[in-house]
């Protein structure tokens, strides 16, 4: 749940609106992403190495 706050109640609780956004609540407005991967883990891809003498 700690990754989850640093997305969402702990930015509203620093833009001070807390009250308003960022927690699943009744009369709090909302945005909702359904992903399959879990996007707080970042593992990058090599796609192409370019090297030069």
């Amino acid at each position: 749940m700690a990754g989850q706050a640093s997305i969402t109640s702990t930015p509203a609780k620093i833009i001070r609106q807390e009250k308003r956004v960022g927690s699943p609540e009744k009369d709090k407005a909302a945005d909702i992403v359904l992903c399959d991967e879990d996007l707080l883990e970042y593992t990058p891809h090599v796609c192409t190495v370019i090297m030069k003498d």
